[in-house]
């Protein structure tokens, strides 16, 4: 009787993240193109979504909400708030979030560069937004 029982909870609790990842995938998709429409309006709603996606602890949508925090893309920029997300996604291993935190820790404090200009070294901003969320 306890295996079933265990077996029955196991099966819910797959169930459950099944659709919470389904969930996530969703708003993801909906914040990427709320991203690419352009209104600060859009934008902004892709950060709730982004935001709700941070606190289910998805590694994407940490770096995405960071990249829009560093950015000010949709929300105030904060990028103190941006190194908090790039830190923790890149503590789930992802590798792009490494690669900025490290690039951000070789440069901190020096006037060479810092976040905004690494991410803003092209023609406009609105071009390093397209390319920075993947859209170039």
């Amino acid at each position: 009787m306890t295996d079933r029982k265990n077996t029955k909870t196991q099966s819910v609790a797959e169930h459950d993240t099944l659709q919470t990842q389904k969930q996530i995938e969703e708003k993801k998709e909906q914040a990427r193109r709320l991203l690419k429409g352009g209104t600060q309006k859009n934008k902004a709603k892709a950060v709730e979504l982004l935001e709700d996606c941070v606190a289910l602890g998805d590694a994407d949508s940490m770096l995405t909400l960071a990249k829009c925090y560093v950015l000010g893309c949709g929300i105030e920029q904060n990028t103190e708030r941006a190194e908090e997300l790039l830190s923790e996604c890149a503590m789930k291993g992802n590798r792009e979030a490494m690669l900025l935190m490290k690039f951000h820790k070789d440069w901190k404090g020096q006037d060479i560069i810092d976040f905004e200009r690494l991410l803003v070294s092209l023609s406009t901003l609105e071009q390093a937004q397209l390319m920075f969320f993947g859209f170039l």
